[in-house]
């Protein structure tokens, strides 16, 4: 199974050649400076993409035999519009049953109107990536919630800091990767330097 699971050298191949990956002097919304920024969209805009990254990530999620068990009565649930194209692939790879996917909406993640876990339901988490880990558990929390039941969580890129922690929730990567964070500008060596800083969204 392994074998068919795309290698680290290969997934940062697909991420530099679309752009996705990018290196400079990034500003986040939470504060922090960076000099690496993973714009994903860039890479899951092309379908080949999205679904040569996603059915990997469906066989490391195959590992989890709750999961497999589960089949295919399964919900496969993004937690924002960026792991979207990532749920659509995953159930198919899979044969899930369904996807659901989260918003934000007035500061707040949300499901839409009836688009809602039933108490029972058991559920996959993916996600383009995972920066910190808050927006996974805040979503995990609304499943537990609602009645439902995480089996498995799946993430496409997840950078080394983000916490993700669940006790029984087994997480899969396709691709880990530990860039430095500064807290602030008095911190970062490229505000020192003088480096241009680009304002990035989530």
């Amino acid at each position: 199974m392994s074998s068919l699971i795309m290698s680290r050298e290969r997934v940062m191949e697909l991420l530099e050649r679309t752009g996705a990956f990018r290196t400079g002097h990034f500003a986040h919304p939470s504060g922090f400076h960076a000099p690496h920024y993973f714009q994903m969209p860039l890479a899951l805009r092309y379908a080949d993409n999205a679904r040569v990254l996603s059915v990997s990530l469906s066989r490391m999620l195959r590992r989890s035999r709750e999961l497999v068990a589960a089949l295919p009565k399964v919900s496969v649930v993004a937690p924002g519009a960026g792991g979207v194209p990532v749920a659509f692939e995953i159930r198919q790879a899979l044969g899930a049953e369904q996807i659901f996917w989260a918003e934000r909406e007035a500061g707040e993640i949300r499901f839409r109107q009836y688009n809602v876990i039933q108490p029972g339901q058991k559920c996959v988490i993916v996600d383009d990536i995972a920066r910190s880990g808050n927006t996974i558990h805040r979503v995990y929390d609304m499943i537990s919630e609602a009645g439902g039941e995480v089996l498995a969580i799946g993430v496409l890129v997840r950078h080394t800091g983000a916490r993700i922690d669940i006790p029984g929730v087994p997480v899969y990567s396709l691709f880990e990767y530990d860039s430095p964070r500064y807290a602030d500008a008095s911190e970062c060596p490229m505000c020192k330097e003088g480096v241009p800083t680009d304002s990035v969204r989530y």
